[in-house]
Parts: C-alpha cells; structure tokens; sequence
C-alpha cells in the first residue's frame, strides 16, 4: 500500500492495514472469547464490526462467554484468527494455524482461509502441512533463510531441485 512497515509496532501495522495470527497463540487468558475480540475491535480499524459474527466465522459462537484460557488449542488458534480479523486488516499473515489441528478441523479452516481470500483479503499463510496447503492456495513462495527460492504452484515446488535439497536434503 505504499508504506514501509519494516519494524513498526503492532498498533501502527493495525493502522496500515496488516495484522497477523500466532503459531502458538497469545489469548488475554482471564477474559472471555468474546472479551478477546472486543479488544481487539476497540483498537481495530472497524469498530463498527459484528465481534459475535467474526466468532461464529471462526467457529467460536458456542464459546464467547468462555475464558479463554478453557479452550483447547486449536480453539485457541482460532481465537487468534477472530482477533486478527476483528482489527478489519486489508493484508493478513497467518502463521502455522494448521499445526496441531485434527484432519476435520484442518478441512474447516481450510474453508475459512479460502473464503476470506475470496471475499478479497489478502493472505500470506506460512505452513509446513503441504496437504493444508494444497487446500489454501494456488501460488507458494518457498523461502530459505529469509531469501525467495521458488515462486510458483507446489506441485512445481515439490519437483524443483533446489526446493527438494534445501528441505529434504541432497
């Protein structure tokens, strides 16, 4: 969007539109599920949005008047997705939301990921789960310290040497 963000701090990429989900989740345990996006929504770029229907997108409906810290982990992934999204961002980073999910919760967020791209956010996802991948994208840019190595689909990834030897060895 024009600005640099390298470096700014979470309030200031809220601003800008960027916001991110956590590999292992960071939730205000003592509060409530629906405590957690209320936050969130105060200090978003929307205010004005629904946090009960951002949870129910996330398949938290059922828990907004839990503590946080009695869900599970991958209840609280999605928490911290509803959080991220609860900031209204324009680009959203998801980070390794896939691990320690069951097979049948991976296919739900799956979707979720799918229609949030659809409806015009965009996302960079960072996973290891290939299967979870091949779900979520068409395009992967595979990365190695840092440093872009392939850009392209992952059937043409899992088949590039340089790809296969950085991750899988020589």
């Amino acid at each position: 969007m024009g600005q640099n963000a390298t470096g700014a701090a979470p309030e200031r990429m809220v601003r800008l539109g960027l916001n991110r989900t956590f590999q292992t989740p960071r939730p205000f345990r003592a509060l409530t599920v629906r405590e957690n996006v209320a936050v969130a929504l105060r200090h978003g770029r929307d205010p004005g949005q629904n946090g009960d229907q951002i949870l129910e997108l996330c398949g938290l409906g059922d828990k907004r008047d839990l503590p946080a810290e009695s869900l599970n982990s991958s209840q609280q992934k999605r928490l911290d997705l509803a959080r991220a999204l609860a900031t209204a961002p324009e680009v959203l980073l998801v980070d390794e939301l896939a691990a320690g999910m069951r097979h049948d919760e991976l296919d739900g967020a799956a979707e979720l990921l799918r229609q949030l791209a659809a409806a015009g956010r965009a996302l960079l996802v960072v996973e290891h789960l290939m299967g979870f991948v091949r779900q979520v994208t068409d395009r992967v840019v595979v990365l190695n310290a840092g440093a872009t190595i392939f850009a392209g689909s992952l059937e043409e990834a899992s088949q590039e040497p340089h790809v296969v030897e950085v991750f899988l060895g020589a």
